[in-house]
Formats: structure tokens, C-alpha cells, sequence
């Protein structure tokens, strides 16, 4: 969670001085990729950012969990079950993107499960599959969006500044570069 955090901070800091958040982000090649999770570009020899070989989602091995890369080829998982469209994530509105497995067989994105705090994973090495979706209580499925307006599509988590309650989606934000909602106002 680290780098998200820096990653909220960073977005929070272009927000207090520019007034606004970024429109979009700008259009990257391989050379400059980011994660599809934590929105990072820093990698290491221990954490790399691995490209699927089907695809072309980039991910950390850490964000994605991936502890060892492997040689030869490499597939996320969604291109490993053979599913050519991008799937729908169980916690949002938007299709595609760094998903895993849930354990009743639906699909998740990783981000979605690491910010939703009834979440988990049945293996954290692994970060899969996606669990405890059962204890997402009704009230947080029912929470509007501010960013793409839905409720009743996924769940969404609220800011964490005393007396705001506007409420996102963590991808719906992270498309917007908004995630700062979270942790510029704590």
C-alpha cells in the first residue's frame, strides 16, 4: 500500500497547486509504463513491471503477485483462462484492466481489492483469488459515485476527511486522478 500512498499524495499535491486534477493520463510507450494498479513506474530487480504477453497490461510482480518472473512468456490471468474481451470487475463499473479471480468465479480488479477494506485474498503472496466479497456490507454497494455517477455498480469507498462523504469508485478515480480523495484530506 506504500506506493499507493505516495502515488494519492503525489496526485493530492497536483491538485493543491494547480486547482484541478489531471484531465487524463497522457498516452505512454513501453519505455515509460506504469503499473495498471498503482499508476507507478519505478521498478526494481525484485519488483519489475512485467508485461503480459497477450495483452500488454503492465504490472508490478509485487502489485500483481507475481513473486518470480518467469522466463519465457508471461500471461495475466485473465489471458491465461483464454477470454479474449475485457471481463467486468465485480466492485466497478469498468471492464478490463489488472483482474483476478474472485472465489465464487467472478472477476475483480486487483486495485478494487485492495481498497475495499471487507476485501481479501485467499493467498496474499499470490494476491488471488478475491475474497470475503460477501461481507461488503449493502450500504457501501448503494453509495453514488462521483465520478461516473452509478450506484448500485460495484462498491465504493468514501473519503476519509471528517465531515465529507463523497464516495468513488477506486477505479473510477484513478481515471481521473483522484485517488487523493482518500488520503490528501486525512
Amino acid at each position: 500500500m506504500d506506493r499507493l500512498e505516495k502515488e494519492a499524495h503525489s496526485l493530492g499535491q497536483h491538485i493543491v497547486s494547480t486547482g484541478a486534477p489531471a484531465a487524463s493520463a497522457p498516452i505512454l510507450s513501453d519505455d515509460d509504463a506504469v503499473c495498471a494498479i498503482c499508476y507507478d513506474d519505478e521498478c526494481t530487480n525484485v519488483n519489475a513491471i512485467l508485461f503480459c504477453d497477450s495483452c500488454n497490461l503492465a504490472v508490478h510482480q509485487e502489485c500483481y503477485g507475481v513473486p518470480y518472473v518467469p522466463e519465457g512468456q508471461w500471461l495475466c490471468r485473465r489471458c491465461q483462462a483464454g477470454i479474449a474481451d475485457d471481463v467486468a470487475c465485480c466492485m466497478c463499473p469498468i471492464r478490463g484492466g489488472a483482474v483476478k479471480r474472485t472465489n465464487d468465479g467472478r472477476w475483480a480488479h486487483v486495485v478494487c481489492a485492495l481498497w475495499i477494506p471487507e476485501c481479501g485474498f485467499g493467498s496474499i503472496e499470490l494476491l488471488e483469488p478475491v475474497t470475503k466479497l460477501d461481507r461488503i456490507p449493502p450500504a457501501r454497494r448503494r453509495l453514488t459515485c462521483t465520478v461516473c455517477n452509478k450506484s448500485q455498480a460495484g462498491a465504493c469507498i468514501q473519503c476519509m476527511q471528517k465531515n465529507c462523504y463523497k464516495a468513488f469508485h477506486i477505479t473510477c478515480a484513478q481515471r481521473v486522478s483522484t485517488l487523493c480523495y482518500v488520503f490528501l484530506l486525512r
